[in-house]
């Protein structure tokens, strides 16, 4: 069983661990295609990569605007929260995970580095996932059924994966 790394802070429940394994990760994921860049004859990853980075990015734009003020780096939950259902919220509940991590991936492809794309999809995404269970496990314990019904209604990250 997973140990819960969040508790409630000052009357807040709040996340302890999960920003800083994604923030290591994203570091790593910089640096490894910097130091291993693969010269791979192919221009399809840098044109596939550049997509991949445009499009996680208005995910992300389009998911912060929805949050609005309840945007945050570290998961808590306040007494005013409010599950956001609408915008792009309507169909994913995760959207600036999946932003972060289509953009990194991106960024693996344009840099044409195996190592980098082992080292997105081996620590963060596992990292991303720890995240998502910390906060969604912290949104049941707030709303319920309300957030259980919110999930089963739309998809997490990937289609068809979570």
């Amino acid at each position: 069983m997973i140990k819960e790394h969040f508790g409630f802070i000052e009357g807040r429940l709040e996340d302890k661990f999960s920003f800083e394994a994604i923030l290591v990760s994203v570091i790593i994921a910089l640096i490894i295609p910097i130091f291993y860049y693969n010269n791979l004859q192919k221009e399809a990853l840098i044109h596939w990569g550049s997509g991949l980075i445009i499009f996680g990015i208005i995910l992300r734009i389009l998911g912060k605007r929805d949050l609005g003020k309840q945007f945050s780096w570290k998961v808590k939950i306040v007494k005013r929260h409010k599950i956001v259902v609408t915008g792009i919220y309507k169909h994913i509940r995760h959207p600036l995970y999946l932003g972060l991590f289509l953009s990194w991936f991106g960024y693996t492809l344009v840099m044409r580095s195996l190592q980098g794309i082992i080292c997105v999809i081996f620590l963060l995404l596992p990292a991303l996932y720890y995240r998502i269970y910390v906060e969604e496990k912290a949104l049941i314990k707030r709303f319920g059924s309300k957030y259980l019904y919110y999930k089963k209604r739309t998809i997490g990250m990937l289609p068809f994966i979570y």
